[in-house]
């Protein structure tokens, strides 16, 4: 048993506490430091198994999960990204200009294209129909040299 291990268990038996706490229990079967609440600065291990963990920040390269629920997810803090929260998704350029964004429009959603921020076009969908739109003039182009519209 490493100096490590031998003083926690030595914190936990002889002064029946262990990382702050008044009181903890060793499981005789795998020798593993049963405690409802534990508060420490640092915890090495190389697997946690809790029910909720609270802090102000987790770092770390992967997180694998069903659900995550919170205010804001980003790829990164700043510059080319994508964020998503309640209102919707969007996509920034590099220079950290709205480029895209995907949310709620009235009763619809709504899908709007940026230039740096500025609006330059839109699509939706509500109560009143299939809407698109734009800031200027509408260019549709072909590649295969035929353009159809019919409705």
């Amino acid at each position: 048993m490493d100096q490590c291990r031998q003083r926690r268990l030595y914190d936990c038996i002889v002064q029946g506490r262990y990382a702050g706490q008044r009181s903890c229990q060793i499981n005789q079967t795998t020798g593993q430091i049963d405690n409802s609440e534990m508060n420490a600065s640092d915890i090495g291990a190389s697997t946690v198994n809790v029910s909720t963990i609270r802090g102000s920040k987790l770092i770390g390269n992967e997180i694998e999960g069903g659900i995550i629920t919170g205010a804001l997810f980003r790829t990164v803090k700043e510059g080319c990204r994508i964020e998503i929260n309640s209102t919707g998704l969007t996509a920034y350029n590099s220079r950290g200009g709205e480029s895209i964004s995907l949310g709620q429009y009235n009763d619809g959603a709504a899908l709007l294209f940026m230039d740096n921020g500025s609006p330059r076009g839109s699509v939706y969908g509500d109560s009143e129909g299939f809407h698109l739109g734009s800031m200027a003039s509408i260019i549709i182009r072909s590649v295969d040299d035929a353009t159809y519209f019919q409705g």
